[in-house]
């Protein structure tokens, strides 16, 4: 009885105090994956605002994907926030700030952290965007291929 109830003390203890503590060293240790994962990201999604300006353009002023295209532009205008965002213009575009003292053998963990914490918050935002993004330029084509049948 008593062996129970401290298992489950200390079951809680971890779960509040050692897991966050971990997550928190993770980003230092995922720095340049987290950053690498940033960049793919950018990169693949960049590759669908391209599908998704195309798919745009061929779709508009068709009456059959009129509310598609509404949420096509949305998206799109999503994907141009991103893009335009702080830590993706840093990591992308003007590489990763490799702040170190003793010619590169002692890393700036805190900087690291910032970096890798906010490169992993973006990427997750970009995955979602990438998904939806990929449901909606799919119904504007089942929408296109449809009318295309009809005709």
């Amino acid at each position: 009885m008593a062996g129970d109830i401290a298992i489950t003390i200390m079951e809680k203890l971890i779960d509040y105090t050692i897991v966050p503590i971990g997550r928190q060293f993770d980003y230092v240790f995922s720095y340049k994956c987290n950053i690498k994962n940033l960049q793919t990201g950018v990169e693949k999604l960049k590759s669908d605002q391209i599908d998704g300006n195309q798919l745009f353009s061929d779709a508009w002023g068709k009456d059959e994907v009129k509310s598609f295209c509404n949420d096509l532009n949305t998206w799109l205008r999503g994907v141009n926030e991103i893009n335009n965002d702080g830590i993706v213009k840093l990591v992308v575009e003007d590489k990763p700030i490799h702040n170190a003292c003793l010619k590169g053998w002692c890393p700036n963990l805190i900087t690291c952290h910032q970096l890798s914490r906010k490169a992993k918050k973006m990427t997750n935002k970009i995955d979602k965007l990438r998904t939806d993004g990929e449901q909606i330029r799919n119904k504007i084509r089942d929408a296109l291929n449809t009318a295309k049948r009809l005709i």
